[in-house]
């Protein structure tokens, strides 16, 4: 079987394809296509085509179909939710985004993941001191963890305040520098010279991130997401599309469950992160 036909048949498995279409509902979709020279990132049909998205089980097989010549692999999805995306000039307007995911990345190399553990249990240990539980999920990649707030668990009331976008950015900053001292001695173990353990911010308006059950770009797993309790049994077998173990409530979330780390405890600090993002989203 051709490595397009594996991958294809996995997608439009019935156990698989909700999981992808409810993820990119609203978001703007990414493919990326297997390539043994250069990264191949599909963001529009057609050259001058409207963005990427994929809301139906119809919309997955006409994408991959009409790439196939390019083997497509790889499925991504914005951190933005948006109004409309009918035009490109629609992935650019701030007042068309009504959600932002906040999405902390955790980036490693595939021998050491047990590391990266020890980084998610600080972080998730600081969220939980915020009571911000049940609106976690954490998404293993291939080669790092993503730790995901669902979008909706910020309550409409903040976001008539902020820009969502701006909301996300601060949330993960806020995150990052409240487990920075913890996390330290966690990331100095890494031993891995090409790729090093490290936990960053990629909050952007053009950022995208693996959208549940995609393949890896390279390795030969799925993106499989799970809840907090289930970070100490994790092993990277669970990532096997042959056997995978997927939690399926990332879709769980509580509304305002993260209206107080993003704004009550952060105090004067939030709006300088606030003003400090758009400046970084408007440069970039």
């Amino acid at each position: 079987m051709s490595s397009f036909n594996r991958v294809f048949r996995f997608y439009t498995r019935s156990d698989v394809y909700p999981e992808i279409i409810d993820y990119l509902k609203g978001r703007w979709a990414a493919l990326e296509a297997s390539s043994e020279t250069e990264r191949i990132f599909i963001r529009y049909i057609y050259h001058d085509g409207p963005p990427l998205k994929i809301s139906s089980r119809d919309d997955l097989i006409k994408v991959f179909i009409r790439y196939r010549g390019l083997n497509p692999r790889t499925i991504y999805g914005s951190i933005n939710i948006y109004s409309k995306l009918v035009r490109r000039s629609d992935t650019e307007d701030y007042s068309n985004i009504i959600y932002s995911t906040p999405v902390i990345d955790v980036d490693l190399s595939l021998n050491e993941w047990r590391l990266g553990l020890e980084v998610l249990e600080e972080v998730l240990s600081f969220l939980e001191k915020y009571d911000v539980v049940d609106s976690v999920y954490i998404k293993w990649s291939g080669r790092g963890f993503h730790i995901h707030i669902h979008e909706k668990s910020i309550s409409m009331d903040l976001l008539k305040k902020y820009h969502p976008l701006d909301i996300s950015y601060s949330i993960v900053e806020f995150i990052l520098r409240g487990v920075s001292d913890r996390i330290k001695p966690i990331l100095d173990k890494s031993k891995d010279v090409e790729r090093p353990l490290k936990i960053e911010n990629k909050i952007d308006i053009q950022r995208v991130f693996t959208a549940p059950l995609s393949f890896h770009r390279i390795l030969d797993y799925v993106a499989i997401c799970m809840k907090p309790n289930e970070v100490n049994e994790f092993d990277v077998s669970w990532a096997e599309p042959d056997k995978f173990r997927h939690n399926r409530d990332w879709r769980r979330y509580i509304e305002g469950e993260s209206d107080d780390l993003a704004v009550k405890r952060l105090g004067r600090w939030v709006d300088t992160a606030l003003r400090s993002s758009r400046a970084l989203n408007l440069l970039g």
